[in-house]
């Protein structure tokens, strides 16, 4: 259901309202009880989930901890965390496990709500770029990952893929889902013998893809709702090849950290880790069982097989220089009213992102901090207030060039210099000191008359008639 942009921010601000009291994300409790928490900076930082951290409340239920561990871990006010190795660990386990999950879809999707039709922006962008004089150290930092000239083309396109359009690939049939799973099979290419093994490193994980056609909330709905087991059939060494292991069947969780997650638009994904009980060399045959009301037998089965290896070594990475390695962002302008081929305040707000009157521009990043886009509110009052004493549609087309550019350019290397310096920003409000991400800062300080300088004074001619 799509809402109007002045109801979602209703609907955002009940959620925090309701939900997240003392601007705690994620709440570690013992027996019902909080005993520590994580504000939004771990959504932000640990996890790289930016959008969602207005949305995600996170419960870690600690009752099960030993006795020891829950004092290393939890101070005695039970208002935070102790700072040490558990707490370390805790914290790491818990962002690798939450990536690991449909999470990461879900983040992946609202990302995905952003995709626009940047081409005429790109040309507009590669036109900026061409006018602005940019001395070696600028380029130097923009032209680390990123073609100026280069903007829209392909690297692998040839003569040959002009000829036969016919080539490229095609495009994904729509999933449809059905109420109960007729379908359950592991993902992978089976060996001579019909057997799919998977290779996981001792001290690492890997994640099992099963195929199916049930719908994504089989395991969540509250009447029917499903359930998916694993066993392990045999283990030993070389049990792929015909020998034989006790204990049979055995829990998975006897030998496996096990992390499930809901079916997504066809598939389930099971990230396995190795337990210490294991070693290499170690073989095993492993059954998942998953409930179907379909089959008579009201399971669907799918066996295969997991060997145990040694960690690679991964190899050093180059030493990182001292520019932060960004490319330059897509450009994409976005509008208070629906109209085709363009994106509106409301397409922002179902995702997290807010624009009214006051806001300028928004901007998203990828799990390394680098800045992937910039999103431009052409529909500002401020930007309105400017035209609005200009006349003639070349002299509005120019001033939306300028509000663009300034914006754009503004953005990009104020982003660039303050990730460059590693700064971190916080607010003080009625619970404490807040930390600031980069991304909210710039937002407030265009909004905070910063643009309206920007526009007034961007040139060095008009700042000096100014003065004079």
């Amino acid at each position: 259901m799509n809402y109007p942009a002045s109801k979602l921010r209703g609907i955002k601000s009940t959620i925090q309202n309701e939900f997240f009291k003392n601007n705690m994300s994620v709440a570690f409790s013992l027996n019902g009880q909080v005993h520590g928490a994580y504000s939004s900076e771990f959504i932000t930082r640990a996890l790289k989930y930016k959008l969602l951290k207005d949305y995600l409340l996170i419960h870690v239920d600690c009752t099960n901890m030993t006795l020891h561990y829950r004092n290393n871990l939890f101070m005695a006010s039970r208002d935070r965390l102790k700072n040490g190795k558990e707490a370390d660990v805790v914290r790491r386990l818990l962002a690798d496990n939450l990536r690991k999950s449909e999470l990461n879809e879900i983040y992946k999707q609202r990302k995905d709500s952003f995709s626009a039709d940047t081409s005429e922006t790109n040309e507009l962008l590669r036109k900026f770029s061409k006018e602005i004089p940019l001395n070696p150290e600028m380029l130097k930092l923009l032209k680390q990952t990123f073609k100026l000239e280069d903007i829209g083309k392909k690297k692998d396109e040839t003569e040959k893929d002009k000829r036969k359009p016919e080539s490229k690939a095609k495009s994904k049939e729509p999933f449809v889902s059905q109420r109960y799973p007729s379908i359950f099979q592991i993902q992978g290419k089976p060996d001579k013998d019909g057997k799919v093994i998977k290779s996981i490193p001792l001290g690492g994980d890997k994640t099992i893809r099963f195929s199916t056609d049930v719908e994504n909330e089989y395991f969540d709905r509250i009447k029917d709702q499903g359930e998916m087991k694993m066993y392990i059939l045999r283990y030993g060494a070389n049990i792929t090849r015909g020998g034989s292991a006790p204990g049979i069947p055995r829990d998975i969780d006897e030998f496996f950290q096990v992390v499930n997650s809901s079916p997504q638009d066809g598939t389930i994904r099971v990230n396995l880790q190795p337990k210490d009980n294991l070693q290499v060399g170690d073989e095993l045959e492993i059954k998942a069982n998953l409930t179907s009301l379909v089959e008579p037998e009201g399971v669907l089965e799918a066996v295969f097989y997991v060997k145990i290896e040694e960690m690679k070594e991964k190899e050093p990475k180059p030493e990182e220089s001292e520019v932060p390695q960004i490319g330059l962002p897509q450009m994409v302008l976005v509008y208070k009213d629906e109209r085709e081929g363009v994106k509106t305040w409301s397409d922002f707000e179902a995702s997290g992102i807010s624009f009214d009157d006051t806001e300028i521009m928004a901007t998203d990043t990828n799990d390394k901090d680098e800045l992937e886009t910039i999103f431009i509110n052409m529909d500002s009052s401020l930007l309105r207030s400017y035209k609005s004493k200009l006349d003639g549609d070349e002299t509005l087309q120019v001033a939306d060039n300028k509000y663009i550019s300034q914006v754009y350019f503004h953005t990009l290397f104020l982003y660039s210099i303050l990730k460059q310096k590693k700064m971190r920003f916080s607010i003080e409000d009625q619970q404490g000191d807040k930390a600031v991400e980069v991304e909210e800062l710039l937002r407030d300080l265009f909004k905070s008359s910063y643009c309206e300088f920007l526009l007034r004074f961007g040139g060095t001619e008009e700042l000096i008639a100014a003065i004079d």
